[in-house]
């Protein structure tokens, strides 16, 4: 209902910069906000109003160790309203998403990868390629990639084929049937264009460092998915010119130094350097799927040196080439009744066009130091913590973020497997703001949470960097 108002209970919400305020002046304003999305197709860039009328929008103002929350409601036509929200920052629901925000005007256009109308098909959804001149398939090594800019399908099926490919083998047959159940259709009639391509898989010559480069491309004229069906297509996989190189000096040592930053017990920790085509990357910045171009993963975590690398790039004028460095660890919780843990990956990262990051890769941004919940090092497993508390941090030790985002992930057990599913996300822009406080709603008594809190620089100003930190368990 429209602006209705409730003073909601907090629990243990002290250690919040933007808590500590007085019950606010009631004398309140309309929030406004908007939402204009921008959808890049195989075809032309497609804009449409996003859809409010089924979303839960409110917004939650902390005064005095407790919330006043206020319903809006949004429209089809791309708009929501808030009627009579108090003066100064609050957190804008938008369905599971929480924005830490002190204005009055808000645009929440996003940029998508796809067609607006992309639906994924149903469980028995199957696809054929009877295809030749591959190269003599590496079982357990190779890989099969599927990528649609129309779609927004990027996904990998060597493990989804029956019969399955054997060592050595040239050609698909139609014989051979390829699961794509869940995943999104493919519509030619709708101008999506699909890629298939062999990733082929090889060691450099210092005998440890694997690297995998797309060698071989098929674009089937005309794809056309049947949800529950099965799309059959055939032709000749052709080669790919390795006609590029690429060089960097890699300081993976920098990003390693990082580990005992990311986490408790972070482990498992692993890194790569990758090549992909993006599609409208320089035009709209990092918004959505790329495809894989090459990938680099050497072992140990010493320095390495990408020496003219050859690779090439299949795919047609607005995919940009786009270089990632990455890594990222495991922080593992074992919820209760569970035997096999669930797992968080806190990760630190550098991505932009390849012709920005190339030289010298060094991280730049590090994870948000000193994390506390209600003034409690979060790194520790705390019990208490009441529905409503309060996150908060340091800065970086290295780089600046425009924005912290706080992940909620719930612990839970199926079967004997550890899962962990995102509840919520709390985020802030404000620079000012080094503390987030979860809103009511999104914590239940009874149940376990991990937080990641992942640091980030500007979506539009690359090269971009993300950093995270993932938190013991915590319970209301």
């Amino acid at each position: 209902m429209a602006g209705s108002s409730d003073m909601v209970s907090g629990d243990d919400m002290a250690g919040g910069d933007d808590l500590a305020t007085p019950v606010p002046d009631m004398s309140d304003s309309l929030v406004a906000g908007s939402a204009v999305d921008t959808y890049v197709t195989d075809a032309a860039d497609v804009t449409k109003p996003r859809d409010f009328s089924s979303t839960i929008i409110a917004a939650w103002v902390p005064a005095n160790g407790a919330f006043v929350s206020r319903s809006g409601t949004g429209s089809t036509n791309g708009t929501f309203s808030i009627p009579a929200v108090p003066a100064g920052n609050f957190y804008l629901q938008i369905g599971t998403r929480y924005i830490l925000t002190a204005s009055r005007m808000i645009d929440l256009s996003t940029v998508n990868l796809g067609r607006p109308d992309v639906v994924r098909s149903m469980a028995n959804t199957t696809a054929t390629f009877a295809v030749t001149n591959l190269s003599p398939w590496q079982d357990g090594d190779d890989g099969l990639q599927f990528f649609s800019r129309g779609a927004n399908l990027y996904t990998y099926l060597e493990g989804a084929v029956n019969p399955p490919l054997i060592t050595g083998d040239v050609a698909l047959s139609s014989s051979q049937s390829f699961y794509f159940g869940g995943l999104n259709l493919v519509s030619g009639s709708k101008g999506d264009i699909l890629y298939f391509s062999q990733v082929v898989h090889s060691i450099l010559p210092d005998g440890t460092t694997n690297v995998d480069t797309t060698k071989k491309v098929f674009v089937p004229t005309g794809f056309e998915e049947t949800s529950g069906g099965n799309t059959d297509a055939s032709g000749t996989l052709t080669d790919v010119a390795q006609a590029l190189t690429y060089s960097a000096a890699w300081k993976r040592s920098q990003f390693f130094a990082l580990v005992g930053s990311m986490g408790p017990g972070a482990t498992s920790c692993a890194d790569s350097a990758n090549l992909a085509a993006q599609p409208a990357f320089a035009a709209h910045g990092d918004f959505g799927n790329s495809a894989d171009l090459i990938t680099v993963r050497p072992t140990g975590n010493s320095d390495f040196a990408i020496q003219t690398l050859a690779y090439g790039n299949p795919y047609p004028t607005g995919f940009d080439v786009v270089a990632s460095f990455a890594m990222s660890c495991n922080v593992n919780y074992l919820p209760t009744g569970a035997t096999s843990p669930a797992t968080l990956f806190p990760s630190v990262s550098v991505r932009g066009l390849a012709t920005m990051i190339n030289g010298t890769v060094v991280p730049l941004l590090s994870p948000v130091t000193a994390v506390k919940i209600n003034g409690v090092d979060a790194a520790t497993s705390l019990s208490g913590v009441g529905l409503t508390p309060t996150v908060t941090w340091l800065p970086p030790t290295l780089g600046s973020p425009s924005k912290i985002v706080v992940k909620i992930y719930k612990l839970t057990t199926s079967g004997t497997q550890g899962t962990a599913k995102l509840a919520a996300t709390v985020e802030t822009g404000i620079a000012a703001v080094a503390s987030l406080s979860v809103p009511p709603g999104i914590l239940e008594q009874g149940s376990s949470y991990a937080l990641l809190i992942e640091a980030a620089t500007g979506s539009n100003s690359p090269p971009f960097a993300t950093a995270s930190v993932a938190t013991g368990t915590l319970t209301p």
